[in-house]
């Protein structure tokens, strides 16, 4: 067993549907960014990803669709927060490389 691995169902197991909806009853009078940040700090994220995905929403456009956005994920995607932060470094590196790239 390695460690990805262990840790995914670490975050399955600790971040769930269940979850999300004990922190929005918790939180009922708070936004969907209020609860969706609640969530990704709570899941004990490796370093960087909590941060990414904090980033992700709290400077977003529009907060409160990036929230729903990751909430929605980790509602039915069976990879949860990691795989939404997997995802979020992907798009981060594909444009920073273009940036970058073009800049040259």
């Amino acid at each position: 067993m390695n460690l990805t691995s262990s840790f995914s169902r670490f975050a399955l197991n600790h971040i769930s549907p269940t979850n999300i909806s004990q922190n929005k009853t918790k939180m009922a009078a708070q936004s969907d960014a209020d609860v969706a940040l609640a969530t990704v700090r709570d899941a004990d994220l490796r370093y960087p990803d909590g941060e990414f995905l904090k980033s992700f929403i709290w400077d977003a456009v529009d907060r409160q669709r990036a929230a729903a956005y990751v909430l929605h994920r980790c509602s039915v995607d069976t990879g949860g927060l990691p795989a939404i932060a997997r995802d979020w470094k992907e798009v981060v590196s594909i444009c920073t490389f273009r940036v970058v790239g073009a800049e040259l």
